[in-house]
């Protein structure tokens, strides 16, 4: 049986190469309940509500045309439509500063985006990394995974700036140096404890907080 869901629309008028993005909130009162929406596409997880762990395959996922939320899981979820460049194929780059200027030769013609982060350092587009026709570059200590082509983003938004892991290990605070001028939310969590906004997790104008054992993978520029 489907639940009914709230869904909101986005669209993302400054890349017109990119279908029409939809938001939805699909929620688990204890057991399993699905959550419909048009068309195809692939499924993640943008901000977790509930205080019980929504775990990929295991409190959630997808089928079709269908998200499905169990074991007391409660989530805004984001449905990325196909690519008008899907044909043309993306690849994961790696590319590291220790310190100064370094560049990575990679075909840029169809864009760059940071995908993950692996420095302390915070990696802020046109300050610490970047791209020129011929390559990307990193500077300042910036450490990242970049990919390289037009594939479908995480977020509808245009100011979508990657993601970084922060962890907090044997309930410590920790804190991870981003670029969060554009907001953050949860693409991932990754440990047991949950992740609960400005309980365990939250941010500020120079980096992300975790405390309470909470480990995850935070979007940046998604709101």
């Amino acid at each position: 049986m489907k639940k009914f869901c709230l869904a909101i629309a986005v669209i993302v008028l400054t890349v017109p190469a990119f279908a029409q993005d939809t938001r939805i909130r699909c929620e688990s009162d204890g057991g399993r309940h699905q959550c419909g929406f048009t068309g195809t596409g692939s499924v993640a997880l943008v901000r977790q509500l509930s205080k019980s762990n929504c775990e990929y395959k295991r409190s959630w996922g997808y089928s079709g045309d269908t998200i499905w939320v169990d074991r007391g899981c409660r989530a805004d979820f984001v449905v990325s439509r196909t690519s008008a460049f899907s044909s043309i194929p993306t690849s994961a780059v790696v590319c590291e500063s220790d310190g100064g200027m370094h560049r990575c030769a990679t075909d840029t013609r169809y864009g760059v985006r940071l995908s993950r982060q692996s420095s302390k350092h915070a990696c802020v587009e046109g300050k610490d990394w970047g791209y020129t026709s011929d390559g990307i570059w990193v500077d300042r200590g910036c450490r990242a995974e970049f990919i390289v082509g037009p594939g479908p983003m995480t977020s509808a938004s245009p100011n979508y700036h990657g993601s970084v892991v922060c962890e907090s290990h044997n309930n410590t605070r920790e804190r991870c140096a981003a670029d969060t001028r554009f907001g953050v939310s949860i693409a991932r969590q990754l440990s047991e404890n949950a992740c609960i906004l400005n309980e365990s997790w939250g941010w500020n104008n120079r980096n992300i907080w975790v405390s309470k054992g909470c480990r995850a993978e935070f979007i940046l520029g998604t709101q």
